[in-house]
């Protein structure tokens, strides 16, 4: 027997996958999708002769409409919401569940059980989730619980969310019911999964051409680049851009070229595919701003962190509610941000928080890292894009480059479509910015040894994400542990406390984390290890050391040499060495 089973969520199928280890006697497939991304993996189990599908919530619902199927639906068991109840207990934001009827009666009556209550609303269909969310955001909810659904639609509104995360009793529970179906249903689909894989996964503008330079398929992105319609069936010939390339690609199996179409820069990739005895082409265009840029002096990378919104930072702590409250005042009308915290203080999810509350999508931002070899190319290359790109660029290392290079990006930022923000962990920015800080918005966040008081709160975030990740069900942190904690100096701050909240939930076998799963804190004079990589060259290292101890002298020349034990000028020399 075979049966497939479609996990929403990461940590789902790394549940299914230990609980179907001691089913040997089936056949079981296991791949994550979340609610109309389901379709299409469900289809392909289906060709591939699976006779059950399991799946959980609002991705089980829509699997029953578009499959013939069986469906069986993973139940929350009193198990799974024991252990929600546990982790949300002492939460001091206010926190609502929605859900369906048979979720609040049982989180109801075990919450009954523990003598705590949890404010809720019930929903009978997933088309009232965005009204539910939106009511509970109105009424200054700032956590929701509820399912995979309900937590997709919090957190695109920018509502931290906590999922009624599914335990091994329920999965067990469902493959027991799934096994007692042994119904099979042969339906075969003529489906070519590489091609359909390719255009629901690449965001770039892609087409397919037949060898006479037909579109048998192209995407909204590159009907919308080409002025096309949906279904239209243009030749390539009508775009000589794209029929030139065509007809070069005929004589190979992957060519790769930059455009120029309408102003813009493209990078365009081509490759031969062979369905059968057909050769079909498909072409990609990616504009080059998307590109990823590595030279001297200068990198950008699509900026990532695990918080996009606002209303997934914790704002309990009064320094930093001030400081998002400024943030949303003037997302949306100043340009230039200068954001000063230590390393780990959050400075990054910050940025991607001021771009989501400003283009309510996470698209177009990116990590742009300076340092001493930042030169003139890479100044004009970096200033075109703050002047022609309406994304959002997180800048650091921008206080190693030199005065007159500061102030052009600066000039050029200041009036920039995009939104710059220059991060920095120095107390006191240098004279150079002076002249800009009246066009300027200037945020700052406090060490986590700061915002100790709520400790608690994030270690209650962190486990939550931790748990969702790698399919735990972890409650709490253990006294002993808790009251280490709160004396650390937490040099890594916010950042050094996910990471070993999310290394103490890999570890351990419990409902709590004790100090068994985790490593020592570390304290303040180890922190170094943290910020080098040690695959890089010698020379790279000791820049890396360099860099570091002159952050930590905010950048003061005379105190780095001193504490690194040469003099001036050979700090100096070093500084300017390629």
């Amino acid at each position: 027997m075979k049966i497939g089973i479609i996990a929403p969520y990461q940590g789902l199928k790394e549940v299914a996958e230990k609980v179907s280890s001691s089913h040997r006697d089936i056949t079981i497939a296991i791949q994550i999708a979340d609610l109309e991304e389901a379709i299409e993996p469900a289809r392909q189990l289906e060709a591939d002769g699976f006779q059950v599908l399991i799946s959980r919530g609002g991705t089980a619902r829509i699997l029953r409409e578009h499959s013939s199927l069986p469906v069986v639906e993973i139940d929350v068991s009193g198990y799974d919401i024991l252990r929600t109840l546990l982790l949300i207990k002492d939460a001091k934001d206010p926190i609502e569940l929605i859900g369906f009827p048979n979720v609040c009666h049982g989180i109801n009556q075990v919450a009954h059980l523990l003598d705590t209550t949890i404010s809720y609303q019930t929903i009978h269909s997933q088309l009232e989730v965005d009204t539910a969310v939106k009511d509970a955001i109105n009424r200054g909810i700032q956590i929701v619980v509820g399912d995979t659904v309900t937590i997709t639609t919090a957190k695109r509104f920018g509502v931290e969310g906590i999922m009624i995360s599914s335990g091994p009793e329920s999965v067990e529970q469902a493959l027991f019911q799934a096994k007692e179906i042994g119904q099979v249903i042969l339906q075969q689909h003529s489906i070519n999964s590489g091609y359909q894989r390719l255009f629901n996964t690449l965001p770039e503008a892609i087409v397919l051409l037949t060898e006479k330079g037909n579109v048998t398929f192209s995407n909204q992105a590159f009907q919308n680049l080409f002025h096309m319609k949906a279904g239209q069936h243009l030749l390539s010939e009508h775009i000589p851009e794209l029929y030139q390339f065509h007809r070069e690609l005929l004589n190979y199996s992957f060519l790769q070229h930059t455009i120029n179409y309408q102003g813009r820069i493209f990078i365009v990739e081509g490759e031969t595919l062979h369905q059968g005895k057909e050769k079909l082409y498909f072409l990609k265009f990616s504009d080059e701003t998307r590109y990823a840029i590595d030279q001297k002096g200068l990198s950008l990378h699509p900026l990532r962190s695990d918080i996009v919104s606002f209303g997934q930072i914790s704002a309990a702590n009064e320094h930093v509610h001030k400081t998002l409250e400024t943030a949303k005042r003037d997302a949306n009308s100043v340009p230039l941000f200068f954001i000063q915290g230590e390393n780990g203080t959050g400075k990054r999810s910050l940025a991607m928080a001021i771009h989501h509350y400003r283009t309510n999508h996470t698209e177009n931002q990116w990590l742009v890292s300076l340092n001493y070899e930042f030169d003139e190319a890479a100044l004009e290359r970096l200033n075109t894009i703050f002047a022609t790109t309406a994304g959002t660029f997180y800048i650091k290392g921008w206080e190693r480059i030199g005065k007159k290079q500061l102030t052009s990006l600066l000039d050029t930022a200041s009036t920039s479509p995009a939104t710059c923000l220059f991060a920095t962990v120095q107390e006191q920015l240098p004279e150079t910015v002076n002249p800009f800080l009246n066009q300027a918005t200037l945020l700052t966040l406090p060490p986590l040894r700061e915002r100790l008081d709520h400790l608690q709160e994030y270690i209650r975030t962190f486990i939550a994400r931790s748990n969702n990740k790698h399919g735990k069900q972890i409650v709490g942190v253990k006294e002993g542990l808790l009251t280490e904690w709160k004396t650390a100096t937490w040099p890594g701050n916010l950042e050094e406390l996910q990471h070993t909240i999310e290394q103490g939930v890999q570890a351990s076998d419990g409902p709590f984390l004790g100090k068994e799963d985790v490593e020592p804190v570390q304290e303040t004079g180890n922190a170094l290890e943290h910020h080098l990589d040690l695959t890089q060259p010698l020379e790279q290292i000791e820049k890396q050391i360099i860099e570091y101890i002159l952050e930590q002298e905010n950048m003061n020349q005379t105190q780095a040499a001193k504490r690194l034990g040469i003099n001036r000028s050979t700090l100096w020399r070093k500084l300017k060495e390629d």
